[in-house]
């Protein structure tokens, strides 16, 4: 689904209405939420009662919302990021029903002994609501490039 930048918090919840009912998705995958037009005065408090908006619409609609959000700069340094580190993570941790952090653990080291040429090693951290289970995956993908063209028919 691809929606105007920058909506209100209604707009975003239209928009969503409108997919699931039309088309019938069952996942919607929200990135950048600080695109969401919000009272600057009160922002942090905004995005706290945004998620826990997208929280129940996905509760009411029997949908999966992801929340894509980058860590911050202070993650590249250490080797286990932390939810903690994600810009309002206290909103998006309290209304969230798990939280995967993806790291790429290939990205200061490419040519380094046991990388396979084209492959990413990364790491998938997984979180349940509340800290219940938390655990981290190790994950080898190897990352292409699709070429869409048009075909003669």
């Amino acid at each position: 689904m691809t929606a105007p930048a920058c909506l209100t918090p209604d707009g975003l919840k239209a928009v969503i209405r409108f997919h699931v009912s039309l088309f019938k998705v069952k996942v919607i995958a929200i990135d950048f939420l600080t695109k969401i037009i919000v009272d600057p005065r009160y922002e942090n408090a905004e995005r706290g009662k945004i998620c826990a908006r997208l929280s129940a619409l996905a509760r009411e609609l029997h949908i999966a919302v992801l929340l894509v959000v980058q860590l911050n700069k202070t993650a590249e340094q250490v080797e286990n990021p932390h939810i903690g580190m994600i810009e309002g993570s206290g909103q998006i941790g309290q209304f969230a029903d798990v939280i995967f952090i993806l790291v790429n653990e290939s990205r200061t080291r490419t040519d380094a002994p046991g990388n396979i040429a084209g492959e990413q090693r990364l790491k998938l951290h997984i979180t349940q609501r509340q800290g219940a289970c938390s655990n981290w995956l190790p994950i080898r993908a190897r990352l292409q490039t699709l070429d869409f063209q048009e075909e003669s028919l």
